[in-house]
Parts: C-alpha cells; sequence; structure tokens
C-alpha cells in the first residue's frame, strides 16, 4: 500500500506540472538520469534531442549525416575526413567549429565508451573538416561516432580537467530544467538547424516502477511511456485514449555466465542450463510475444549477425540432465545435482529497472530446479552486474544486452566476445579464433572473408555458450492518442521529439 501511494504520488505531481503547459508532453521510463558527464548519462540528452553526434542513424538502420554532412576515407582506410554542417550554433550561441569538435571527441576518447578502443593517433582540424587518423583501420568508426559519449558540446562548458559543467548541445531542444536523478525539462530552439519542434516543452520523468509509469500513462493527458510489464500493456490496450506501439530491438534477455565458476566452467553443463529453458514458455506466456524467443543469440533483423545455418536452441530438460551427468554431477535423494560432495547452487543477479527480468528469473529458477540445479535470484542495482564481473563474484546474471548501441553489432560483439569480454559481456571465457576473426572484421567487415568470420564467431556463441540467450527485445510504447508523428527508434538512440506534435 506504502508502495502505491507513492505512485500515485509521483504520476499526480507529474500532472500538476502538466496542466501548467498547453504545449507539454511527458516522457517516463524507468531509466534514471545519471551525470551530465556524457560518458555516464549522455543517452538522456541525445534521446532527448539537446545534443547530437558528428553522425546519425536513418529510420532503415544505415548512418546518415549529422553534424558532418558528409565523411570520406583514405585508400589505406587510415585517414577519415568528416565535413562539418554550416552555420550551426551552440545553445549559447557559440558556432561549431571543428576545433569545438575536436576538443569534444579528445575529451571522450580519454573517457569510458566505444571511441577510446579506436585506434586514433590524431584528431586534426584542416581546413575546418575533422580528419581522425588512425594507426590501423578501423572501419567502424563512423558508427562509433554516431554514440552518445560522442555528443557535441559548447567548448565552454568544460573545465581545465575535462569535466562537463553544463550540457549545452546544437539539438532541437535546450535544457530548462535538469533535476537528476528523477527529471528533466526541455524547451523548443527557435534557431535550430534542422527540423524545428512542434511542441513548446517537453517533460522527462525516470520512474523505477512500472505500475507508477502505467498510472501516469492513464492519468497525462499527454504522455509516452516506456518500458511496461506485459500485463500493464494488455490493460493499457483497453484504454481508447491510449496507443501501444511496438519495435524490435537488437537488444537481448541473456544469461550472463561465470564461465570459470567450478560448475559452468564445463560446456556441457552450459549446454544443459540452456536445453532447460523453456524459451517458448517464457515468450509466449510471460511476455504474451512467441516470436521474440532466441533461436540464436542476435534476431533475423539483424541479417549479418544471425546465422541461419545455426541449429536453433531446444528444450530438453531430459537431455540437460542427460548433460550433467556427462559432466560428472549425480543427483542427491533431493533431486539436485551434485559433484564432489557440492550442491550445484548458484545465485542469478537481476535487477528491476526492466520490469521483466525478475518475472523471467523466476521462471527460469523453476526450470533450472527440474533439472537439478538450485538458484537463488537477487534483484538489485543493474550496477552489480558489472560489478559481479568485475571483482569476480558474479555466478551468472539476468540482463539485457544491447548489441548496437553504436549502428553495427560489430562493436559491442568485439567487446563482449574478444579477450578479456567486457563488464556486460562474457566473463571468463576465451576463443583464440573468436578473437582473430573479430581483430580481421574491426580492419574491414565488408571484404571476402568477412561473412565466413562473422559466421565463425556467431557459431562459436552458439555453441560454448559464453552468455545463454533467452529471449529477443520488443520494445512496446504506452503513448496518448493526441500525440501525433511518433516513430521508434529500433537502436534506442533518439526519440524523435521535434518530429512530432499534438492533434488539434
Amino acid at each position: 500500500m506504502k508502495y502505491l501511494k507513492k505512485s500515485l504520488v509521483i504520476a499526480a505531481m507529474a500532472s500538476a506540472a502538466l496542466s501548467i503547459q498547453a504545449q507539454t508532453i511527458t516522457i517516463t521510463s524507468p531509466w534514471e538520469l545519471k551525470s551530465k558527464d556524457p560518458t555516464i548519462g549522455g543517452y538522456a540528452f541525445t534521446r532527448m534531442g539537446v545534443t547530437e553526434t558528428l553522425i546519425g542513424i536513418n529510420k532503415t538502420g544505415e548512418l546518415k549525416s549529422q553534424l558532418s554532412t558528409q565523411w570520406s576515407v583514405s585508400d589505406d582506410k587510415k585517414v577519415w575526413t568528416f565535413t562539418l554542417r554550416k552555420d550551426v550554433k551552440f545553445s549559447d550561441g557559440e558556432p561549431l567549429t571543428a576545433d569545438s569538435v575536436i576538443n569534444s571527441l579528445n575529451t571522450a576518447k580519454r573517457k569510458p565508451g566505444p571511441l577510446k578502443k579506436v585506434p586514433i593517433k590524431s584528431i586534426d582540424n584542416i581546413d575546418n573538416a575533422v580528419v581522425i587518423i588512425l594507426d590501423k583501420p578501423y572501419t567502424l568508426l563512423p558508427a562509433v561516432l554516431g554514440h552518445h559519449t560522442t555528443m557535441i558540446l559548447s567548448p565552454k562548458v568544460y573545465s581545465k580537467a575535462g569535466d562537463v559543467t553544463e550540457v549545452v548541445g546544437t539539438g532541437p531542444f535546450n535544457i530548462k530544467e535538469f533535476l537528476p536523478p528523477q527529471r528533466l525539462s526541455i524547451i523548443k530552439k527557435d534557431d535550430y538547424w534542422g527540423e524545428k519542434s512542434k511542441i513548446d516543452e517537453i517533460e522527462y520523468i525516470a520512474a523505477s516502477k512500472s505500475v507508477t509509469r502505467a498510472l501516469m500513462a492513464e492519468s497525462k493527458p499527454s504522455v509516452i511511456a516506456y518500458s511496461l510489464d506485459a500485463a500493464s500493456i494488455e490493460r493499457l490496450k483497453r484504454n481508447p485514449k491510449l496507443d501501444v506501439m511496438s519495435i524490435m530491438l537488437p537488444r537481448v534477455i541473456t544469461i550472463k555466465v561465470n564461465n570459470a565458476h567450478p560448475f559452468m566452467q564445463d560446456v556441457n553443463v552450459r549446454q544443459a542450463m540452456s536445453q532447460a529453458i523453456d524459451r517458448n514458455g517464457i515468450a509466449a506466456s510471460l511476455m504474451r510475444s512467441p516470436e521474440i524467443k532466441t533461436t540464436q543469440l542476435l534476431p533475423p533483423s539483424l541479417s549479418q549477425w544471425h546465422n541461419q545455418e545455426l541449429q536453433p536452441f531446444k528444450y530438453d530438460a531430459t537431455s540437460a540432465k542427460a548433460l550433467l551427468t556427462k559432466a560428472g554431477f549425480s543427483f542427491n535423494d533431493g533431486g539436485y545435482a551434485q559433484k564432489n560432495g557440492k550442491v550445484f547452487a548458484i545465485t542469478m543477479r537481476t535487477y528491476s529497472d526492466r520490469p521483466e527480468l525478475p518475472l523471467i528469473a523466476s521462471a527460469i529458477q523453476d526450470q533450472f530446479k527440474k533439472i537439478g540445479i538450485k538458484m537463488d535470484i537477487s534483484i538489485g542495482s543493474y550496477t552489480e552486474v558489472p560489478g559481479g564481473h568485475q571483482d569476480g563474484t558474479l555466478d551468472i546474471a539476468l540482463m539485457s544486452r544491447n548489441y548496437a548501441t553504436v549502428q553495427s553489432p560489430l562493436n559491442n560483439i568485439a567487446n563482449d566476445f574478444g579477450p578479456g569480454g567486457a563488464d556486460w559481456g562474457a566473463m571468463n571465457w576465451k576463443n583464440d579464433r573468436v578473437a582473430k576473426a573479430l581483430e580481421a572484421l574491426k580492419l574491414d567487415n565488408a571484404d571476402a572473408a568477412s561473412d565466413a568470420n562473422r559466421a565463425l564467431v556467431t557459431r562459436a556463441i552458439q555453441e560454448e555458450l559464453p552468455v545463454i540467450p533467452v529471449i529477443w527485445y520488443k520494445q512496446s510504447v504506452v503513448v496518448s492518442k493526441n500525440i501525433k508523428g511518433l516513430s521508434l527508434d529500433p537502436f534506442d538512440t533518439t526519440y524523435r521529439l521535434n518530429e512530432i506534435e499534438l492533434a488539434k
């Protein structure tokens, strides 16, 4: 009851704030506002249209010009030239110049993010064009320059230490109020270089509980609500004032496995865990979307990385128990697997920012029990997943992983399954052939060998299961019917707020 009252209070506060503005829209999601620093909280500012990057992604998933109108690469693929858009100004009146872009990029490459891993030798201003010289070819550079951590900010906002003191960008909106971790208010920019907003003010409210976001969708006159649980979505579909929009994202709900764990370092065990999962039941019954059950890591929409030659995952509890026996386990009187006198007991970490994760974790807990695996569930902050990777305390984690935070999945796949793995990728897993193939793809992902290298990588992931895919991800958004022109970004990089309007 206390929790419900809190949810109603948050919804009421948002309603009161909205009633003051005739041309105001509220966006709500579970993702808190973290920081002004692009590497920590920058996704909020690019999604809301406050900041922009050199490169964008169009509605068909291809790279498009943004602050850079065109780009080219030398024959040796080491020198990239980016021509800047003219007559663009930051919100503080400063003009967009090559020097201001270089300042932002140099700051970004010193901090965590995809740009840090690019083999950059120098970034230069040549005739007000940005020229990036590499130590070796890196075909992903344009895609990386579309990532939110490379957003271009006014040179006036950086301290001497390189910290961001204010978020001043070139996008179609200016910040009116920034109150982390819950609220961001933006107002339209009348002198924006591109398509100007038809909405005067837009408010973003981070609400961690799905029921809170559902209440806001029902009570607000103009709202866009992200990441609701399946039951709430089914209920809101019956509301005549609301629509539900859906899109498949390049995001996968997977089980991150500590491949060095004494019980799970044997591939037979990981295959047993995979066969114990009823993916169809989880997709159809829990998520009410049968089409999102995984057959391999990435969905058919990412055609280059969806290997049609792979055998799809199967659900077979009997075969799973046989694989555990093959790995040296026996079963005690309670039905639990044991080895060397120790019961197969592990803890799954997950988080409630994405409301489906705890539900799926409970289903997997029951399914693992059927093959003799005793699994506890720990629901905490999402930071406990990378934290457990870093300090080695993680057994397994149920998580949502976006494989296209930049336009090409190769960037995150290379990070996750290359040498050393990554906080959100493989843990204590090594495959030299995969590492070699990924390095070759970074040098050239369109040569004659690239298809074979991608096939090698996807097959190794399917067979060795350094992570265990569970379901693909469908983003469902509840939107008031008086909001027109909304489209969903499959790469989850922008809300395209300057394209929407309120019906008159």
